[in-house]
């Protein structure tokens, strides 16, 4: 895979697409260039979740428990962390400038192949990495898991991100 991939989760343990992609990149069929973990759910959860951090850590290990090439794995970046929805607005964060960081410099060698994100969470991380550098938007490409319902209550995020980036939304109503 010539794209490199950014995988962004609030929570690594409730599927397994991070697992998914260690393999793929440990047998080098997938370009894994940035782990991002951003622990904010919206609604009746309440919107803080810093325990979540620590899923992305122990999956990460777990795949180093398991023998797998790790040097195609990169390290995890934390995203977006805050007390509210309003908190969490235009928050920079080291996922944040990860974003920034991979997406403009993969662009400048290959723009001809934009940078992939996959986001099964809230994109708070991606919306305010937009916030630091609003030209990204047109280098990427966002596969997003279930934008418009579930993973989309976090209205600033979802609608900035819907308002400015090439989104593939799955799972949407079911």
């Amino acid at each position: 895979m010539t794209n490199p991939l950014i995988y962004d989760n609030n929570v690594y343990d409730d599927v397994f697409d991070d697992e998914l992609c260690f393999v793929m990149a440990s047998l080098g069929e997938m370009n894994l260039a940035g782990l991002i973990v951003t622990p904010v759910l919206t609604d009746f959860w309440g919107f803080s979740k810093p325990d979540w951090k620590k899923t992305a850590y122990e999956s990460r290990q777990r795949a180093q428990d398991s023998g797998i090439r790790m040097e195609t794995i990169p390290p995890s970046a934390v995203g977006t962390e805050a007390e509210s929805e309003k908190a969490g607005e235009r928050r920079e964060s080291a996922g944040a400038r990860l974003y920034v960081k991979i997406i403009n410099e993969h662009f400048q060698k290959h723009p001809e192949h934009p940078v992939i994100i996959s986001i099964g969470g809230q994109g708070a991380t991606l919306a305010s990495a937009f916030c630091l550098d609003p030209s990204i938007a047109d280098k990427c490409i966002v596969y997003y898991t279930d934008m418009r319902v579930y993973n989309g209550h976090y209205q600033w995020a979802s609608k900035l991100v819907a308002k400015n980036f090439r989104v593939v939304s799955w799972g949407d109503d079911n």
